[in-house]
């Protein structure tokens, strides 16, 4: 029976050092713990490599940002749902999407549809959810915001920026608006 060996360094976190689970995501720098590799995902700016905007969680040696597809392939992180590209929490679909879902549920008067007397109160707080910050977003799904913004500092960044999402109206939304 052969073992895998697992050298040294690779137990350690590529950008913060700190050590990481067996099964942590693997990036081209090598192994990311859960807290640098949500920040990463919460990052948007100007990659280095191409100059869009967008998401940007690839480190460059130079310490730049990178968008996915120039860091080397990090994955597939647009929604399938709105299309942000943003971090995926439940089957492929961001997290705004998901509070938006969840809402929806919430909300349902059992019919399908949301009662007319709270169809107001449903856009605003949608449109609230759907426009969230992703420090805002993590909270609501349980992620304690003190702990991400502490873990964000130590990786050198910041959960103030994000990217707004061009989000579709959910199926209980009248379609005046």
């Amino acid at each position: 029976m052969s073992r895998t060996r697992v050298r040294a360094e690779d137990l350690f976190c590529a950008r913060c050092r700190r050590p990481v689970k067996i099964g942590a995501a693997h990036w081209p720098e090598g192994y990311l713990c859960a807290a640098c590799r949500d920040h990463a995902l919460e990052t948007y700016g100007q990659c280095i490599g191409c100059g869009v905007d967008r998401l940007t969680p690839g480190l460059a040696p130079d310490g730049g940002r990178w968008c996915t597809d120039c860091a080397g392939g990090l994955g597939d992180f647009f929604c399938e749902r709105c299309g942000r590209e943003a971090a995926r929490y439940q089957r492929g679909v961001c997290g705004n999407c998901v509070l938006a879902e969840r809402l929806d549920e919430f909300l349902d008067d059992g019919t399908g549809r949301i009662r007319g007397e709270l169809v107001p109160f449903y856009d605003e707080v949608r449109n609230v959810v759907l426009q969230a910050p992703p420090s805002v977003v993590a909270g609501m799904l349980g992620y304690h915001a003190v702990h991400t913004e502490a873990v964000a500092a130590q990786a050198g960044g910041t959960w103030k920026k994000y990217a707004p999402g061009d989000h579709a109206r959910g199926p209980h939304a009248p379609s005046n608006l």
